[in-house]
Parts: C-alpha cells; sequence; structure tokens
C-alpha cells in the first residue's frame, strides 16, 4: 500500500482544478457543505430561539478560524526563517488551510441543543446496542467522511488526510473508563477512515500540530464570546466581577472547591488585568450604550491578544517534543479557565437553564425513539427525511443491521437545526400540524 501524505485523498483518482491547492480545496469544501450552513441554527448553551444576543455554532466556527489563521501566522512567522521551517517539519507540517479547515469542521456533529443532547443521544445509543455510544467529536469526523453530500463517487468530502487528522482533538476511539469515555475521536464503524487519517501518528496518542492549533482556537473563541453574551444577557455580572469584591472573591472560592483552580491570588491578578482594560463602562450592568459595546470589543481584543502568545513572548509556540505540539503557557491556559468558570457558575446552573434543558432531554429522547420506529420498519414510510430514507435501503440484512440503524438515526438527528428539531417533534406527536407543503428537513 501506498505511503499516505498530508495531501493524500481516501478516495483516489479525482480531476481538481490547478488553481486551488489539496488543503484549500479542504476549506472550500467545508464552506459550501450544507451541514457547515447548518450550524447558523445550533447554538451551545441556549436555544438559538432565545435571539441574536447569542453566538450560534456557524458565527462560533468563524471565528475560531479565523483565531486558528492567526495562530498559524504568529508560529509560522518569515517563510525564510529556516529554523522555523525545521521546527514546522519536526512537528509534522502546519499549513494555515488545514488548521482552517479543521476550525471551520470541528463543530459539525454538535446536535440541537448541545451538551444535553450528545448525552441523551449518547444514553439512546447504547441503549439499543451500539456501545460506543454518540458524541459531537465522533460525529464531526463521521460527517466529513461519511455523510456529508460532495457528488456520487463517493460518501462523505473526501477531505485530504492532514484536514482529518486536523479535526482529531481526541485521537482514539472510544474507552471503557476515563478520559477516553468521555471524548473521542472516531465510531468503531469508522476506523479505517480514522487509519487514514492518522497514517503519520498511529504510534501514539499525540494530537497534530494542527488539531492542537484548532482546539486552542476553539478555547479562545468560545470563552470569551460566551463571557460576551451573557453579560450582555444580564446573566453573568461582568461589572461585579471587574469591580473585585465580594462577588469576585465568592466566585473565586467557589472554582477553588470545585478544584478548578489552584491559586486565588494569581486569579485576583488576572481579573485586575481586565479592569485596567475594561474602563468604568463595564462597571455596571450592561444598558447597550456604544461605550459599553466599546469597551467589550477592547476587551476581547486585550484577551485575543494575551491568549495568542503576542503580549508575552512565547507563551505560543510550537515543540517537537513533548505531550502537546503546541506549547500554551500554563498561566494563559489557567486564565481561560477562569472566564470558562463563570459559564459553569452562572449559567449553566441555573434553574432556568435546568428546566429547559429537562424538556430538550425529553425532545431528543422521544424524536430518537419515533425515527429508530422508523428505520426499523414499524412506522410509516416517509417519517425519515429523504436522504436518509435512501441510505436505509442501502443496509444490509445482517448481524451488523441493528447497529447501523441506531447509527443512521443519530446521523439524522444530529443533522437537524433546533427550530428543525421542534417542528419535527410537534408534527411527528401532534402538537402542532404544519402545512403539507411545509419542508422541515433540507428547506
Amino acid at each position: 500500500m501506498a505511503a499516505v501524505l498530508r495531501d493524500s485523498r481516501y478516495y483516489e483518482g479525482e480531476d481538481f482544478a490547478a488553481h486551488r491547492t489539496a488543503f484549500r480545496r479542504d476549506r472550500d469544501s467545508i464552506l459550501y457543505c450544507n451541514f457547515f450552513r447548518r450550524l447558523a441554527g445550533v447554538t451551545q448553551v441556549v436555544h438559538v430561539a432565545e435571539g441574536h444576543i447569542f453566538h450560534n455554532r456557524l458565527v462560533h466556527s468563524l471565528k475560531v478560524a479565523q483565531i486558528g489563521r492567526s495562530i498559524v501566522d504568529i508560529l509560522i512567522g518569515t517563510a525564510n526563517d529556516q529554523k522555523n521551517k525545521d521546527i514546522i517539519e519536526a512537528v509534522g507540517g502546519v499549513d494555515v488551510d488545514v488548521v482552517e479547515t479543521a476550525c471551520l469542521a470541528h463543530d459539525l456533529g454538535h446536535p440541537p441543543f448541545g451538551h444535553i443532547a450528545e448525552s441523551e443521544l449518547d444514553s439512546c445509543a447504547r441503549k439499543n446496542g451500539v456501545s460506543d455510544g454518540f458524541e459531537g467529536n465522533p460525529q464531526s469526523f463521521r460527517i466529513v467522511t461519511r455523510v456529508a453530500i460532495h457528488d456520487q463517487s463517493h460518501p462523505g468530502l473526501n477531505l485530504t488526510s492532514a484536514s482529518l487528522n486536523a479535526l482529531q482533538k481526541y485521537p482514539w476511539s472510544r474507552g471503557v473508563a476515563g478520559k477516553r469515555n468521555e471524548k473521542w475521536g472516531c465510531y468503531y464503524g469508522d476506523t479505517k477512515l480514522f487509519e487514514f487519517a492518522r497514517a503519520r501518528d498511529m504510534a501514539s496518542d499525540r494530537r497534530s500540530a494542527e488539531a492542537e492549533i484548532m482546539d486552542w482556537a476553539d478555547d479562545i473563541a468560545y470563552s470569551i464570546h460566551d463571557l460576551d453574551d451573557f453579560y450582555r444577557a444580564g446573566i453573568v455580572p461582568l461589572d461585579r466581577i471587574l469591580a473585585g469584591g465580594t462577588e469576585t472573591g465568592s466566585f473565586l472560592e467557589k472554582m477553588k472547591r470545585d478544584g478548578k483552580l489552584d491559586d486565588i491570588e494569581v486569579a485576583s491578578k488576572f481579573i485586575a488585568d481586565l479592569r485596567k482594560i475594561a474602563s468604568n463602562d463595564l462597571l455596571i450592568p450592561f444598558q447597550g450604550t456604544t461605550a459599553q459595546y466599546r469597551s467589550l470589543r477592547l476587551l476581547e481584543t486585550f484577551l485575543i491578544q494575551r491568549f495568542l502568545g503576542l503580549t508575552n513572548a512565547g507563551d505560543l509556540r510550537l515543540q517537537p517534543e513533548g505531550a502537546s505540539r503546541l506549547h500554551v503557557a500554563a498561566e494563559r491556559r489557567r486564565e481561560v479557565k477562569i472566564l470558562k468558570g463563570l459559564m459553569q457558575h452562572y449559567v449553566y446552573d441555573a434553574p432556568s437553564l435546568v428546566a429547559q434543558q429537562y424538556g430538550q432531554r425529553r425532545l431528543i429522547r422521544q424524536l430518537f425513539d419515533i425515527f429508530l420506529d422508523a428505520a426499523k420498519g414499524e412506522a410509516p414510510a416517509g417519517i425519515l427525511p429523504a436522504p436518509f430514507d435512501e441510505r436505509l435501503k442501502d443496509i444490509k440484512d445482517d448481524k451488523d443491521a441493528p447497529m447501523e440503524r441506531v447509527r443512521l438515526v443519530m446521523d439524522v438527528i444530529a443533522s437537524l437545526t433546533e427550530q428543525q428539531a421542534v417542528t419535527y417533534f410537534a408534527r411527528l406527536t401532534g402538537n402542532s400540524f404544519g402545512f403539507i407543503a411545509d419542508r422541515i428537513f433540507g428547506a
């Protein structure tokens, strides 16, 4: 078998236009994929119908891609720097289009209603005999390799090995316990495609440098825009946190009790640094003034530059040796963790969100049961959307058929926007009949 190069594709023989590199074509394939467009109708925490105040997954992915490209620009430096070239070669290669491809694609498998739906789908799958269940990361890999529609010659988008490897935040299949049981990168049924992606890294669990960059860009983007969203929504009291009084103290103490913070004094210094940048406009609840918007943008710029290593040389660099191919200063990782902690403290534990997520779990569970009945022929034909109903006919009647049907059902649900899920559920349960001309899926 020929060696798998960075620009190799699983399905060979396609005729490509000469004006694009292999990696630029990967990036363009994601941009034109309907699963990417779907992300406009999906959020991470709150239901997308709550309004434009919250980032959707599409805007988030675009910001991750922009940050990812910036990181590559910073790390690569000048093209004539031989020392830098040697480091890039030693870490296995870094290409800006590969990083952008992974950044754009990293949330494609994100189901309606976010992590609560991931958990519910995982439970449903395992109860129905699929031992590796469901998780957003292997679902993203599955979408670009098997589910997305590109042409008639093969399933998926036929991305290069480098781009598929850059998508692997967790380069292993599901384990029985610990970290490997919580997060993983491919389903058992996608092993051959996974091995193709990991051909140059199969000997270890080390992520590619490009996957490390994508992951750090993701952390930067959502820790900052979640803070922005929920301060403007009046849920995270950024004004009181920046003031540095009892609110700050109780928040940091809670983080320390939860084992998510080692040193309160260091964390307090980080918040004090933010206070210097924020100005007095952010020391009051958000009122939507021009001054407050301007201050928020300045604060975000400060944080992004800090996390990109622009304010302290050495914070961010490539390293051929070690567990990670991207070194990020421990202090910067700690600061991102503090921003994430604000979400846990003020948002995730809020009673109103808990009640909303209870309803979302029930909706996902009942949709799964209805679609599975349809996949098994126990419900009327036409319930499954056309592309998936067509795939159902290709499932062979053998020992793997039950698992294939379950996996198909999860593909259907993970292909829906949040509004589509709500509308489909209402129609299938008789709560709202809709109109015969309505096309819920693929409209």
